[in-house]
C-alpha cells in the first residue's frame, strides 16, 4: 500500500523526529511505501529560533547547528510530499499521489492547546480523501485532560469518520469516548516498535556522566536539585541537552545535537534524568537508569510508567532519600512485548 502520514515531522524536536522514523520504519517493515504529507499550521512557519528566547551569540550558533542536523535527518530519513499550507493543497496532494491511506500520528497532534487553541482539520483528517483511501490514526494523542472548546465542538464528527482508530494513552482514549462516542485502542508510541541500531550502534565510552533532558521552564527548579543530588550519590558530571535557558549545576550545556546525536548521548550516560516523554521512552529503549520528573500536566509519563512497571522513578515531589534509592537501583526490563505485538496487530488490521 501507498501510505502518508500526517503527523509534527517538520519541528525542530528530538522526539517528534524520532517518531516519526520509528512509524516509518515500522511500515516499510511491513512492506509498504512510505511519505509524509508536509504540512505544518500556520502558527508553526516562525523563526525556528524565536520560541527559544535565544540571543545572539553562542547560543545562537549552536541552535543553527542543531536546525541543519534536524534538516538533515528529514532529508535523510523522512521522505515528504511536495508542501501543502493549507487545506485545499492538502487535498489536490492525497489526491495526486493516490494514497491508500493516511495515517495520522503519532504525536499530540490533537492536542489543540498545541495548535494555538483552535481546531486544525488536518491532523483530525477532517478533508476530502478519494473514497479508496483510508483514514487511520496510529497513538494519536490529546496530550492532556483539558482541551479548547473549538476542539471539543468540532473534533467528533471527523473522529467518527475514521476507518481504525488508536490512541496514544488513556487520556486520549476518552477524549475519543467523549467527543465521538468510539472506542480506540490504546498502542505504543512508534519509537517503542524500531530498535533504531542502524542510526545508533553502541557507543565507545559508557557510563561517565549524567545526562539531563529538560524541556520547558516548569518545574525546572525540582530537575536541578535531583540532578545535583544524583551528582553528589555517583560522583559523575551533569551534561544537559537543549538550550531552554540554563540548567544549574551542568558542567557541560550541548545545543547542536541532532536527533541521532541526542540519542547518543543518552545511550552512552550512567544515569538520565528528564522531564521528557520521550526522553524517558528512550532511557527505556536503551535500559539506561533514569530518574523523571513531572510537570504540572503529567499524565503521558504516568501512564507510559505505569505500562512498563516503572511508576516509582516518576517524581512528583523531591525526595532526596527516594533520589538515592533510584540511583542504586536497576531499571527495570522494558516490559512491553506483549503490548508491542498488539500494536503491530492494531496496524496490520487496519491495513489489511
Amino acid at each position: 500500500m501507498k501510505i502518508a502520514i500526517v503527523t509534527f515531522h517538520w519541528a525542530n524536536n528530538y522526539g517528534a523526529l524520532l517518531q516519526a522514523y520509528g512509524l516509518r520504519r515500522t511500515f516499510e517493515k511491513m512492506g509498504h511505501s512510505v511519505q509524509f504529507l508536509d504540512y505544518a499550521p500556520p502558527h508553526k512557519r516562525v523563526p525556528w529560533w524565536r520560541p527559544l528566547g535565544l540571543r545572539q551569540g553562542r547560543g545562537m550558533l549552536a541552535m543553527q547547528g542543531m536546525k541543519r542536523r534536524c534538516a538533515q535527518f528529514r532529508k535523510n530519513h523522512l521522505p515528504a510530499t511536495r508542501r501543502g499550507d493549507g487545506l485545499s493543497k492538502v487535498e489536490s496532494i492525497c489526491r495526486d499521489e493516490g494514497f491508500d491511506a493516511i495515517v495520522a500520528g503519532s504525536d499530540q497532534i490533537w492536542n489543540g492547546f498545541g495548535a494555538g487553541g483552535r481546531y486544525n482539520p488536518v491532523y483530525f483528517l477532517d478533508f476530502s480523501l478519494p473514497k479508496q483511501c483510508r483514514r487511520i490514526s496510529y497513538s494519536a494523542c490529546f496530550g492532556q485532560a483539558d482541551q479548547p472548546e473549538e476542539t471539543c465542538s468540532r473534533a467528533g464528527p471527523a473522529i467518527r469518520r475514521f476507518d481504525a482508530l488508536s490512541v496514544r494513552n488513556e487520556v486520549s482514549r476518552e477524549w475519543v469516548r467523549k467527543l465521538s462516542g468510539r472506542d480506540a485502542v490504546v498502542t505504543l508510541d512508534p519509537t517503542l516498535l524500531d530498535d533504531y541500531v542502524e542510526l545508533v550502534p553502541e557507543p565507545a565510552t559508557l557510563g561517565n556522566y549524567i545526562c539531563v533532558y529538560s524541556l520547558g521552564r516548569e518545574f525546572r527548579e525540582t530537575g536541578e536539585k535531583i540532578a545535583a543530588r544524583a551528582r553528589q550519590r555517583l560522583g559523575l558530571p551533569i551534561v544537559t541537552l537543549y538550550p531552554e535557558g540554563r540548567f544549574r549545576g551542568a558542567e557541560r550545556r550541548e545545543l547542536s545535537a541532532g536527533p541521532i546525536e541526542w540519542m547518543r548521548w543518552l545511550k552512552g550516560s550512567g544515569l538520565v534524568v528528564t522531564n521528557s516523554f520521550h526522553g524517558t521512552v528512550f532511557a527505556l529503549k536503551f535500559g539506561k537508569p533514569f530518574i523523571s520528573w513531572a510537570g504540572s500536566r503529567p499524565e503521558r509519563l504516568r501512564d507510559l510508567l505505569r505500562r512498563t512497571g516503572a511508576d516509582e522513578r516518576l517524581v512528583v515531589e523531591y525526595d532526596s532519600d527516594a533520589i538515592d534509592a533510584l540511583c542504586d537501583r536497576p531499571v527495570p526490563r522494558n516490559g512491553l512485548d506483549a503490548e508491542r505485538q498488539q500494536s503491530q496487530a492494531f496496524l496490520e488490521k487496519a491495513l489489511s
